[in-house]
């Protein structure tokens, strides 16, 4: 079987230690059958054929004994590339909407931003132990500045610093704090916009987001979504 096209490939993203962040590229595909399992599965139904048809069945019939399917053996991930930091583990991944960027939390006080598709860092906040990320995407609602109808969007970084009981949000892209609230200690912040894995760049379009993916919850249980005006990344 010829195949014509480029194998599809999808990038996971990995955070502990050794490496503290990998990269991983699992390519879809199939594996070649041996020319040895298809003779002896051919020449087993034709002797199954021929003895059912020619000779006939001469006991009865027995009830097929039901066979547990299979377990196919795991596959190993290779891994493309990965940063290593002996004194580092890393915590959580927060993905942004875009799948352009992430953050992440480690083990001693640091968010780092990667960009996802090239593989490097790109900013560094220090001081934000047991730090709570989560991303918004915003529109802008005027229709000046659209571009063949589709509005702009830009994406916020929110940071909730248990520590210091302080939201903040951050323009990723411009390195700079849009704002900051007081919210008190003992809260968490939810993010949950996630989708399916293994969906690719066409069929993840088309998975609404959720209208709230960034929410504040506080100690009593209160909860409050974040939103922050386009004009903010100005």
């Amino acid at each position: 079987m010829v195949r014509f096209s480029a194998a599809a490939s999808s990038l996971m993203c990995a955070t502990g230690t050794d490496p503290y962040l990998g990269f991983y590229y699992a390519k879809e595909g199939f594996v070649q059958p041996q020319l040895t399992d298809v003779a002896v599965a051919v020449a087993s139904r034709v002797k199954t054929f021929l003895a059912d048809s020619l000779l006939g069945k001469l006991t009865k019939a027995q009830p097929e004994e039901v066979k547990a399917p299979p377990i196919e053996p795991a596959t190993g991930v290779p891994m493309r590339c990965g940063i290593f930091d002996k004194h580092r583990k890393g915590s959580k991944i927060f993905l942004s909407p875009s799948k352009q960027m992430a953050a992440v939390t480690d083990s001693v006080g640091r968010i780092v931003l990667f960009s996802v598709f090239q593989n490097t860092a790109t900013r560094i906040w220090k001081g934000y132990r047991d730090a709570e990320c989560g991303w918004i995407e915003v529109e802008d609602s005027s229709p000046d500045t659209a571009v063949n109808g589709v509005p702009r969007r830009t994406q916020f970084l929110i940071v909730y610093a248990p520590r210091w009981g302080f939201v903040e949000v951050w323009c990723p892209h411009q390195s700079s704090r849009v704002a900051a609230f007081e919210v008190g200690k003992g809260g968490r912040l939810v993010y949950n916009n996630y989708t399916l894995m293994g969906l690719n760049n066409v069929l993840v379009k088309t998975v609404r987001p959720n209208t709230y993916p960034c929410c504040y919850m506080t100690a009593e249980g209160k909860l409050y979504a974040v939103a922050v005006p386009f004009h903010r990344v100005l």
